[in-house]
């Protein structure tokens, strides 16, 4: 929720602006405002335009300049920019830093390098100094400069030493010494790329430059099996499968120990798992199960055998193959681990009961198991399936002094209790959970099922609160840059000052600078925190919280897919958190997280590009039309509908089968994939508060 309003935009800057800027405070402000504004919408002729009308000083000459370097004249940006520097020494570094890169889109690299010098010189704090010391270091480079533009690049990676500029400065450091005729020192810096960045653009560049100087003769050492198994787990735990193996199965096992010849086998073998070669991996790991030298290695590669033999598809095997393992191997880690997940196979069958003789057996073998909360929770939840009411109020109790388990616990106890006719109890054990956890997805669920009206504790917010916030004491630069338009150098200010300041106790007045950016996420991460257990009646809190983020868009598309706009609000809020530009793991991409391919059926295409779907407006558009057919597809079941939003129709529609019959608690209960399970409580609690709090559907 950007403000748009020119007297808000006019109130941040007169605000920002140090005494010298009192001349601002008349109406001459306005123009300057104005432009401001139409560089936020990267109207770059209008904002120019608009500026030149405000007086001469630095402000002017900094929103001029930049508007002139996005619009393509480069050398009055240079030139606006340079007085900028002189004349507005409050954000002197980014006029100086535009300046250097107008210089450059200019074609004059060597003159912009005295602004980067200046920068880093005289604001060595300021957040532009990293870039700025890589933009010293490339221009010396493209110029032949190879031992300054080294000399540059090995103070950056000391200076900095993580992120991919940190990479970059490697790889261009590596190419400065071949050109110098330190081919050694090349060839040691691109081994190291590769073998510690692999999944890197620089990797990739690296193995090339590495195949080309062995062949003109360099010598390159071969990788050793240790290094090259080290890449591969790298590999592994960047979920990187395909490559992670290739690295792996590159490996010659002649001369190595059989230690070391069985751990690889089984990271072969997981990572198979993994990249869901399941056929693959069963016989890998059959066969290193049965020749192993260790005892640990042959019950882990046992363990991941039923593993990949239950993602087959093949339950019943599995669940003979767990069984054994707790035989075979009753010492080793794994055997509880089996002992649950056979358990778990009977509990996806709803063969409760079943699945209940295998925890208790788990826990008479293994009574200091690691898992014991888990075994007792699905011991709690087999009998209360089972109908064994009371042995289940009794399984949830011993949970109530767990942090992680005491909530659900409360919620089940009481049900347990209530099936099982002792209503005293389930009424203590509910009137906890309500007191305790007022705002979860429990309690909102006995809210929603009581036949008297309860009270209603939470505010009544509207969609625009923004303006009510304050604006805070510090944060001088930000402020400024907001009020010019600068809105992603402001958002750069504001992480670098947060990390100055520390923490900040006017959280209201820093969340109204993370709205000023369009940052619903930085603006609710400030809250966090805020509502625990006891919820304060605190507007500002629960506003945050639960932002009517890109309101005008979910307005339209939920009402044009006929979807309820708290559902499009809850999903958006579980998905990505209100970022735009969020991606997961396996490529969802932006506030709704669509799959490419999901959106392209969404909109009827054969494919998308998928860099669209971080656009706001064009993901939640598809993202509505998409819960539209999935309502229609499971004939109105929001569980099934969230369910399916995050683990696929595939997995919902055999769930259903499995459950046919069980009440929507029951069944959201027993969803077999712990993060899909979690998903639907979270999704649905956030539409009921969406619900509550602005009085929406």
């Amino acid at each position: 929720m950007r403000l748009r309003s020119a007297a808000a935009i006019c109130t941040l800057l007169l605000l920002s602006l140090p005494a010298a800027g009192d001349e601002l405070r008349t109406k001459s402000s306005n123009p300057l405002s104005a432009a401001a504004e139409q560089l936020r919408m990267n109207n770059y002729s209008s904002a120019a335009q608009l500026a030149a009308q405000a007086p001469e000083n630095g402000q002017r000459d900094l929103l001029l300049g930049i508007a002139a370097l996005k619009g393509g004249r480069s050398d009055a940006a240079a030139a606006l920019l340079g007085k900028a520097a002189a004349k507005y020494p409050l954000l002197a570094d980014y006029a100086l830093h535009y300046q250097a890169k107008a210089l450059l889109q200019g074609s004059r690299p060597l003159e912009a390098l005295q602004p980067l010098k200046t920068l880093l010189k005289e604001y060595p704090e300021s957040p532009l100094a990293r870039r700025s010391l890589q933009q010293q270091a490339d221009i010396l480079f493209s110029s032949a400069s190879y031992a300054e533009a080294d000399s540059l690049y090995q103070k950056f990676i000391a200076r900095y030493a993580a992120g991919g500029d940190a990479l970059h400065a490697a790889y261009r450091s590596a190419l400065c010494r071949e050109q110098s005729g330190d081919l050694p020192g090349a060839v040691k810096i691109l081994r190291s790329l590769w073998l510690n960045s692999p999944a890197s653009a620089e990797a990739g560049k690296a193995e090339h430059d590495l195949q080309r100087l062995a062949a003109a003769g360099t010598d390159v050492p071969a990788y050793t099996p240790q290094e090259l198994y080290k890449r591969g787990s790298t590999l592994y735990d960047l979920r990187s499968y395909d490559a992670a193996l290739k690295t792996l199965r590159a490996i010659t096992l002649t001369a190595e120990k059989k230690d070391f010849s069985d751990r690889l086998l089984l990271k072969i073998g997981q990572t198979l798992l993994k990249a869901r070669r399941y056929n693959e991996a069963e016989q890998s790991l059959k066969e290193l199960a049965a020749s192993a030298a260790k005892i640990e290695i042959r019950s882990e590669a046992s363990w991941l055998m039923a593993r990949a033999i239950e993602k087959s598809g093949r339950d019943e095997e599995a669940f003979l193959a767990y069984c054994r393992i707790a035989i075979v191997f009753p010492d080793c880690a794994e055997a509880d681990d089996a002992l649950l997940d056979a358990a778990f196979i009977r509990k996806f069958q709803n063969r409760p009961a079943e699945a209940v003789e295998l925890l208790g057996n788990l826990l008479e073998r293994y009574p200091k198991t690691s898992l014991k909360q888990r075994v007792i929770w699905e011991s709690g939840w087999g009998n209360y399936l089972a109908g064994r009411f009371p042995a289940a109020a009794e399984q949830f109790k011993k949970l109530l002094s767990s942090d992680d388990y005491r909530e659900r616990a409360l919620y089940w106890q009481g049900r347990s209790l209530t099936a099982a006719g002792e209503l005293i109890g389930a009424a203590e054990s509910h009137a906890a959970l309500q007191k305790e956890f007022p705002f979860g997805f429990y309690a909102l669920q006995l809210r929603s099922k009581s036949s008297a009206a309860a009270a209603e504790t939470l505010p009544r917010l509207t969609a625009d609160f923004a303006e009510s916030l304050p604006l805070p004491d510090a944060y001088e630069r930000v402020k400024a840059l907001i009020a010019l338009g600068m809105l992603d150098d402001a958002a750069i200010e504001l992480a670098a000052g947060r990390k100055k300041l520390g923490k900040n106790k006017d959280d209201a007045a820093l969340a109204r600078l993370y709205l000023e950016l369009g940052n619903y996420n930085g603006a609710m991460n400030i809250y966090t925190q805020t509502l625990q257990k006891q919820s304060p009646d605190d507007k500002s809190a629960w506003s945050l919280l639960y932002p009517q983020a890109y309101r005008e868009f979910i307005v339209k598309y939920a009402e044009q897919a006929g979807i309820e706009p708290s559902l499009a609000y809850a999903v958006m809020r579980a998905e990505s958190a209100f970022i735009p530009s969020a991606k997961s793991p396996v490529g969802a991409r932006g506030l709704m997280q669509l799959m490419p391919d999901t959106a392209a059926m969404v909109m009827h295409a054969k494919k998308i590009d998928p860099v669209r779907l971080y656009d706001p407006e064009l993901n939640i558009r598809l993202g509505s039309k998409h819960l539209r057919e999935l309502l229609d597809k499971y004939n109105g079941n929001r569980i099934a509908v969230i369910a399916s939003y995050n683990a696929g129709a595939h997995n919902v529609n055999r769930w259903l089968k499995t459950y046919a019959g069980l009440p929507d608690e029951d069944f959201i209960e027993s969803i077999p994939f712990g993060e899909t399970r979690e998903y639907v409580k979270k999704v649905l609690a956030t539409a009921s508060l969406y619900q509550r709090l602005y009085g929406m559907k």
